[in-house]
């Protein structure tokens, strides 16, 4: 829009190449109209602003982008001078917002037109809303939500054009620049500051106007930048301006595409593939493999590695921030040594639910390595680092059994605790054989060990006899550890032959619950013809003296019992009472007759009576019930009561116009009592189809 001996023009580009396509002007442009302050552009339509025109009342043009043409000119209706109608600009589809940022004794207003028609929507203003204001200065719009900047009052506006619902958006330590420049995609709003040190924009919730993040510039340069002059958002990027970056020359000025933004939550990269890896000589980030948060904000993870230092693709570590979050440190890596002639191997499964602790397994190679002695679990502690356990070496609680196997182990949450567990196999030879090669493992790391074994003899109430084949499955949380094995001898038969028990730190096992047990109801009562055929799965309660147990267990067939009421949840709250949770044939709704077909995922929550929850991940079955609904998440209560939370084909939350696809995954935090699950999305499209 040049000087004020200028017309003013706006300039169309081809965005793949860059050619000039249009020299769009205005038919009746004169000197000085500042024709071109503002523009928009949408499929086949653009139009200019010139907010200087006639004594500043300002105008809009509308152009035809495949010709060139000027189609209309529209003015406000209750312009006057020094309105500067068009200060502000945006369009979608054939909805216009103009901006009259000095209407109103410089109050400000927006005027929303039908482009097509060229009629006006309506005229919108805040309800709090004063002399000076200078609403409208700037504006954005996507989806119907709009955002407006003001001038020099530190403040931004979001409104729903559709449900003519508004909100105010502030940031405390703001300049009078904050909401110079604003943007908004789909969930997200953004609102610059560049007055503010380097500069920064604000990220917010487009519906809720919630406050999401601030960025700042990526460059590292020092100087005021006016970072955020202008800016635009698309989807996860948002294209920023710094007027006077000074990293090419001073003032020199430049343009940061930054991506990804959130979307709609605070997401922060831990790590990139690609992207250098600390700890060893030339070497990155590959393909990241199991990763991990626990409730410290440690980030572990493990990962393949390719660089020059990566023995041409082929090493394996594991990283985690754990003496400074964020910042990634190597725990171990493929051919560091082990001990002497010996190195590591491939770095496989890892684990830490203490911030202070990390345990993983690897393999093994070097001098005098073999099948039998090529496995070890090793740990890193914020003090300390070394193994656990290795294959073919003896386990002195074990009674120098040799390690077989380690086919699960797992950490401890409680912090600081360095507790782990692992489920060990043994070799047979040397007084170990078919009835005592498996067994529990338990360490306070540096300090203790604990231990069970197959063969050791049986708790009150079981009759005599000894325990049997451990079960590769195991749960450590903060109070207790939860295991299941075989029994054996003359007291127990084919249908009693199999247990779970417990045992809080510091106090005598539990016996949980026995196959051939009668199995309870919801009240702890005896269920009819219903006994404990197998067991399934285990989980705990995190932390409390009545820390429970949550169990899944098969019922044996017969009576009231049949194959589609075979199988169930129950609880054990740790002072000797069961209850029945959830049972596979429950109706769940008995209008619709909504039932459990089948459990998929369990988890134990809460940190103690009456806190505890259980969350579960369920089929369903019964009338109306298709491929298309037939998963949901349940939420039981100590009160015997549930919540439905969510199922497939619900209404997908802060997604408009879409449904819960499949759900195809669930996390829980068990202590805080918190989940997240992700899911696909029917009736979108295929750039939006996933959602957390």
């Amino acid at each position: 829009y040049g000087t004020a001996a200028s017309r003013g023009a706006a300039y169309l580009f081809h965005l793949g190449t860059g050619r000039l396509l249009r020299t769009l002007t205005a038919d009746d442009g004169a000197a000085p109209d500042a024709f071109g302050t503002s523009v928009a552009l949408s499929r086949d339509l653009a139009i200019v602003s010139a907010p200087s025109q006639n004594g500043n009342r300002g105008a809009i043009y509308l152009f035809n982008v495949s010709t060139g043409a000027q189609i209309a000119k529209i003015l406000a209706f209750d312009g006057g001078p020094n309105y500067f109608f068009g200060r502000g600009l945006a369009l979608e589809g054939n909805i216009i917002a103009a901006g009259a940022d000095g209407a109103n004794a410089n109050k400000g207003a927006v005027y929303f037109f039908d482009a097509a028609a060229q009629t006006l929507i309506k005229k919108y203003q805040p309800v709090s809303w004063a002399p000076n204001d200078y609403f409208g200065s700037s504006i954005a719009m996507h989806q119907g939500r709009v955002i407006i900047g003001t001038l020099l009052t530190s403040q931004a506006w979001g409104h729903d054009l559709f449900r003519d619902t508004a909100f105010a958006i502030t940031r405390g330590g703001s300049s009078v620049t904050f909401g110079s420049a604003v943007a908004v995609y789909g969930p997200i709003m953004a609102v610059s500051d560049f007055g503010v040190g380097l500069g920064v924009v604000h990220l917010y919730n487009a519906i809720s106007g919630a406050f999401l993040e601030t960025i700042v510039p990526p460059n590292g340069d020092p100087n005021p930048q006016r970072f955020g002059h202008a800016i635009a958002l698309d989807g996860n990027t948002l294209l920023a301006s710094a007027p006077n970056d000074s990293v090419q020359d001073a003032n020199a000025g430049a343009a940061h595409l930054i991506q990804p933004i959130l979307r709609p939550l605070n997401y922060n990269p831990a790590v990139t593939q690609g992207t250098f890896a600390p700890g060893a000589p030339d070497i990155n980030y590959g393909t990241i493999r199991e990763a991990f948060i626990n409730d410290g904000g440690v980030v572990l993870f493990n990962a393949a590695l390719t660089g020059a230092g990566a023995n041409r693709n082929r090493d394996t570590a594991a990283f985690a921030d754990m003496d400074t979050l964020g910042n990634q440190e190597l725990l171990v890596k493929s051919r560091q040594t082990f001990d002497t002639d010996i190195i590591y191997g491939a770095i496989s499964r890892i684990t830490s639910n203490d911030k202070n602790l990390v345990i993983g397994a690897a393999t093994l190679t070097g001098r005098g390595v073999n099948g039998t002695n090529n496995q070890a679990i090793w740990y890193q502690s914020s003090t300390a680092s070394g193994y656990l356990l290795r294959t073919g070496t003896g386990i002195p609680i074990f009674i120098g059994a040799i390690l077989k196997s380690v086919p699960e182990f797992v950490t401890n949450d409680l912090v600081g605790g360095q507790r782990c567990a692992a489920i060990c196999t043994l070799r047979t030879g040397a007084g170990t054989n078919a009835t005592n090669d498996s067994g529990l493992w338990v360490s306070t790391v540096g300090t203790s060990i604990e231990a069970k074994r197959e063969g050791d003899a049986t708790i009150a109430p079981l009759p005599a006899g000894n325990l049997g084949q451990f079960t590769p499955r195991l749960c450590y949380a903060t109070q207790q550890h939860v295991y299941s094995t075989a029994l054996v001898g003359a007291n127990f038969s084919t249908f009693s032959n199999a247990a779970i028990f417990r045992r809080a730190r510091g106090a005598a096992e539990q016996l949980v619950a026995r196959r051939d047990d009668i199995a309870v109801n919801e009240s702890g009562g005896a269920l009819p013809n219903a006994r404990y055929s197998s067991f399934i799965g285990e989980t705990a309660d995190s932390v409390g003296p009545s820390c429970g147990v949550v169990y899944r267990a098969g019922l044996r067939i017969g009576g009231a019992t049949t194959a589609a009421n075979n199988e169930g949840l129950w609880r054990y709250d740790g002072t000797g009472i069961r209850r029945l949770v959830l049972r596979k044939g429950q109706v769940l709704d008995n209008p619709t007759g909504l039932k459990i077909a089948r459990f998929i995922q369990f988890w134990a929550t809460g940190d103690d009576l009456p806190f505890d929850q259980v969350l579960a991940l369920v089929r369903l079955s019964g009338p109306g019930v298709n491929a298309n609904n037939d998963q949901a998440l349940l939420l039981w209560q100590t009160d015997g009561t549930f919540n439905l939370l969510i199922r497939e084909g619900d209404p997908a939350p802060g997604c408009p116009d879409a449904k819960i696809g499949v759900i195809t995954r669930v996390e829980v935090e068990p202590t805080s009592s918190r989940y997240a699950l992700t899911a696909t999305l029917s009736g979108a499209t295929a750039s939006d189809n996933l959602a957390l």
